[in-house]
């Protein structure tokens, strides 16, 4: 009896591995063609710039802050934008506050007793982690005080407007409101940067330390060391895997998701960098340009302009209330109820309501505020 369940067992376990195997292999054929993908969308949201393509891959990491730039400055109503800044001088408060923490940090490491003894590159290390931090405070300062220099929001929103040095004026001009500044997005990007590679760089030190401590013997103490050294391999992997795993692993389904999207046709990039169904948003003369030319942005998790979002909602419940506005036509109407399903977070109600107002509507509110304004001026003395 035990030999026929020894031999379906043999068979489950042979079915499974096979299955594993197939499915490792198809997972890592979709990683391949997900890098791939964002690699090229990462390029395409680069080439308006009309940069050398051997800055390309210099400048893929600050694309997120360029999307970020696109959502909260460039498409922000006026008071979002100074909400932005807002924000934007508080961590560089902080910024500059654990840059400060790290540096001080790190001069006390500085001071180990087995520093004078120990290999050049124990010292040289910790030397640079030193630097780092003490440039992401100063560029924290320098960003704060750049950020809080600007008077009003159009001043900030032209600073951080693209303009570019070669190209016509009535492609500036085009293209004016639509493309961040590289500049802005990397003073904004680098005091985080160099944080977090002084403190990745202050960690990879400490274990540097200890493995060569452990590997020089220094003072007979070589088992000690090597006890310290396996304990911070195991805390520091559990400590970074905390963090890390869940984000990649929830990035990675995110992608995967889109991308299986974008391989079926029914999902296609904005041209915002907000993911959306195919023909839900863009006007009649965007769409066959989006068939053409694909994805227009680059960002794998965009930040929805929740701006733009709000605006268009208390617009769109104005005009359902009846609160008409002089001097709104219908093509208006027709751009903003196109923007609202544009926007992946926008509410499907009041876009509804404006496109049934758009749809039979417009005549009668706009007779409705002509009759309400002959009513009024027979009141005025």
């Amino acid at each position: 009896m035990s030999e026929p369940l020894a031999f379906a067992s043999v068979c489950a376990g042979v079915i499974s591995l096979s299955g594993t195997i197939l499915s490792s292999s198809v997972t890592l054929s979709d990683a391949t063609e997900l890098l791939q993908a964002r690699w090229e969308m990462n390029v395409r949201r680069l080439k308006p710039y009309n940069l050398p393509k051997f800055l390309h891959p210099l400048l893929l990491p600050i694309t997120d802050t360029l999307t970020t730039l696109e959502s909260n400055v460039l498409l922000a109503s006026d008071n979002d934008l100074l909400d932005y800044r807002t924000r934007r001088m508080a961590g560089c408060s902080m910024t500059g506050v654990a840059a400060a923490l790290v540096a001080q940090v790190t001069n006390s490491s500085l001071q180990q007793e087995y520093i004078p003894t120990i290999h050049w590159i124990v010292p040289a290390l910790w030397t640079s982690t030193l630097v780092l931090a003490l440039l992401s405070a100063y560029y924290s300062f320098l960003l704060h005080h750049y950020l809080g220099g600007f008077a009003c929001a159009g001043d900030l929103r032209m600073a951080f407007t693209h303009r570019g040095l070669t190209r016509d004026r009535a492609e500036e001009e085009e293209e004016e409101g639509i493309l961040p500044s590289l500049t802005a997005a990397v003073k904004i990007w680098a005091p985080t940067y160099l944080l977090a590679l002084s403190i990745g760089c202050y960690i990879g030190t400490i274990g540097v330390y200890w493995g060569v401590a452990w590997g020089m013997d220094l003072q007979g103490r070589g088992a000690d060391s090597r006890n310290v050294f396996i304990f911070f391999i195991a805390t520091t992997t559990l400590a970074v895997a905390l963090f890390t795993v869940p984000n990649t692993v929830g990035k990675a389904l995110e992608d995967f998701a889109n991308l299986r999207g974008y391989r079926e046709g029914w999902l296609v990039h904005g041209h915002y960098g907000v993911h959306r169904r195919k023909g839900v948003a863009g006007s009649s003369g965007n769409r066959e340009e989006e068939k053409e030319e694909g994805f227009k942005s680059s960002s794998t998790i965009p930040e929805p302009p929740k701006a733009r979002v709000r605006d268009l909602e208390s617009f769109g419940a104005a005009t359902v209330k009846g609160e008409w506005m002089g001097g709104v036509d219908r093509d208006l109407l027709v751009q903003a109820a196109e923007a609202h399903q544009r926007a992946a977070v926008a509410s499907a109600n009041v876009a509804r309501e404006m496109e049934r107002v758009v749809g039979v509507g417009v005549g009668v509110k706009r007779k409705e505020e002509e009759d309400r304004r002959e009513a009024c001026e027979g009141f005025v003395i």
